[in-house]
C-alpha cells in the first residue's frame, strides 16, 4: 500500500502552452514531486507528492521554480482539492 498526496493549485497569469509544459517539466524534477500537470484551459495546476515527501518544503521549491519559469505566474492551493490517495495493491475481488 502506498499514499499519493494530491494539490491542486489555481494559476494566474499563465498564458501559453509552452510555458505550461515548461511549468511541468521542471517541477518533475523536483525530488518529492511524482507527477505535475498543468490545465491551460482551467488555469490549474495538480502536484502528486511522494508520500515521504515533506510537502511544505516541495511547496516552496515548486513556488521558487515557477516564478524562475514565469515571475508573473502565480498560484493558490485550492483547499477545497486536498485529496489523500491510498492505493491498495493486491487487494482480490470480494465473494
Amino acid at each position: 500500500m502506498y499514499t499519493t498526496i494530491t494539490r491542486e493549485f489555481t494559476l494566474t497569469g499563465l498564458d501559453n502552452e509552452q510555458t505550461a509544459k515548461a511549468i511541468e517539466q521542471a517541477l518533475q524534477k523536483i525530488k518529492g514531486v511524482k507527477r505535475a500537470k498543468t490545465n491551460l484551459a482551467k488555469r490549474t495546476l495538480s502536484i502528486e507528492f511522494s508520500e515521504d515527501s515533506s510537502i511544505k518544503n516541495t511547496i516552496e521549491l515548486v513556488t521558487s521554480t515557477v516564478r524562475k519559469i514565469q515571475p508573473q505566474v502565480s498560484f493558490v492551493q485550492d483547499t477545497a482539492e486536498k485529496r489523500n490517495i491510498v492505493y491498495l495493491n493486491g487487494l482480490g475481488c470480494s465473494a
